[in-house]
């Protein structure tokens, strides 16, 4: 029983020391009645690896269906990002 005791009493005063730091906050006339406080800031940060592509319009897409047998030819210069890996951490 002293042993649980004991144990309890160790937790509990080991939880007391992990608390942050407080101080007692007051409404003045020089800071307008006002109080400020702030939570503790939060950074996070991201690796993207992404792929691009681009399509670019031979001199020749109008014939391609007919002479190459392709459906449907590039007709128009363009670019295209595509999202192929995201790794968030923070410190």
């Amino acid at each position: 029983m002293k042993k649980i005791l004991f144990l309890c009493g160790l937790l509990f005063s080991l939880s007391a020391f992990s608390q942050t730091e407080w101080q007692k906050l007051s409404a003045t006339k020089a800071s307008d009645f006002g109080l400020s406080y702030s939570l503790p800031k939060t950074v996070l940060y991201f690796d993207v690896e992404y792929s691009k592509t681009t399509l670019k319009a031979g001199p020749y897409f109008r014939y391609a269906e007919k002479l190459l047998g392709i459906n449907n030819p590039i007709v128009a210069d363009s670019t295209f990002f595509t999202i192929d890996k995201v790794a968030a951490f923070s410190h």
